[in-house]
């Protein structure tokens, strides 16, 4: 959660696949945000809002069976 968007950012995830989706929790209801740019689908990837920077960050996780370890900064218009 952070200030930059309001509410809760989630990314990422399984449904029968893994997915790279970006959605905003504000308390009430979801949206899906549209980044310019996203990650590969994973899932079981870290994911924390870095305060000094205002920015959601997110590292590793797993395509498949193949580990991931890159890091990806939550990028928006």
């Amino acid at each position: 959660m952070g200030p930059r968007f309001g509410g809760v950012v989630t990314f990422g995830g399984f449904a029968g696949i893994d997915v790279n989706d970006t959605w905003l929790w504000n308390g009430t209801d979801w949206s899906q945000l549209a980044p310019q740019q996203s990650p590969p689908p994973r899932e079981s990837m870290g994911m924390a809002f870095d305060e000094l920077h205002q920015q959601t960050v997110v590292f590793g996780g797993l395509e498949g069976f193949n580990l991931l370890n890159g890091t990806w900064v939550l990028q928006t218009q």
